[in-house]
């Protein structure tokens, strides 16, 4: 089974459905995205980009969240 892993061209949905704890990451951030409309159609960059995040730090996090 490949590890997961969560990229800047991944799915914010999908990314929220990998684990609870990505989820809460997006909590910490203060990220409405669980409840937003366009959570189907953008990136993890989009996210970052839209919020003011820098993105290898929201990565690092999303990505420690699956471990």
């Amino acid at each position: 089974m490949d590890k997961m892993e969560i990229k800047p061209d991944t799915n914010v949905a999908e990314a929220l459905r990998m684990s609870k704890n990505v989820v809460e990451v997006f909590k910490k951030y203060n990220l409405d995205c669980i409840t937003c409309k366009g959570v189907v159609e953008e990136t993890i960059e989009k996210a970052a980009f839209h919020n003011g995040l820098t993105l290898d730090v929201f990565l690092k996090d999303l990505n420690d969240a699956l471990k």
